[in-house]
């Protein structure tokens, strides 16, 4: 495995505070709001946890809702760009067994679109040191946008939302 693929593959850790330039190999702006809808998901694995780490080589989570009727995941969040972001991604779940674990595969069919707010508000057009700084308000912030936007298009009042605590 090269050099760029373990880099691409490796986990990425919150810092306190700012990196300087002499630390690390590089470094990616994500600022591109995105919706991610993610088809095909069971149930079971409807835990924020689990479709963090699906989505976090491409986007940082901000929030996250599930319509178990539809087995739709909704994750919105900031990624480099809706390119960026795949087609596709398999989901592995760990089960245990008397001899070991076994392993189960699912395929996830995943759909980036451009986050667009639907109120344009003071808090959407002005920068807020707050609102960038607390992980908190920003996840506020997106779960607003995101029951806005399921209202004006009706999805809202048709399907069953089962709610996954962030």
């Amino acid at each position: 495995m090269d050099n760029i693929s373990r880099m691409e593959s490796a986990p990425a850790v919150s810092a306190d505070m700012e990196w300087c330039d002499e630390f690390g190999l590089g470094s990616e702006e994500w600022t591109t709001k995105v919706e991610i809808k993610i088809r095909n998901v069971p149930e079971h694995v409807c835990h924020p946890e689990k479709m963090e780490r699906l989505v976090s080589s491409f986007c940082d989570a901000q929030t996250h809702s599930f319509d178990a009727m539809k087995k739709e995941y909704y994750i919105c969040g900031f990624a480099r760009s809706i390119e960026s972001i795949p087609k596709y991604k398999y989901l592995k779940i760990k089960y245990g067994t008397e001899n070991g674990v076994r392993i189960k595969f699912f395929m996830l069919n995943l759909e980036a679109t451009p986050y667009v707010d639907l109120e344009k508000d003071v808090v959407a057009n002005e920068k807020d040191p707050e609102l960038y700084e607390d992980p908190d308000v920003v996840r506020e912030a997106f779960e607003s946008q995101v029951r806005l936007q399921r209202i004006a298009e009706g999805a809202g009042s048709k399907a069953k939302r089962v709610r996954c605590a962030v």
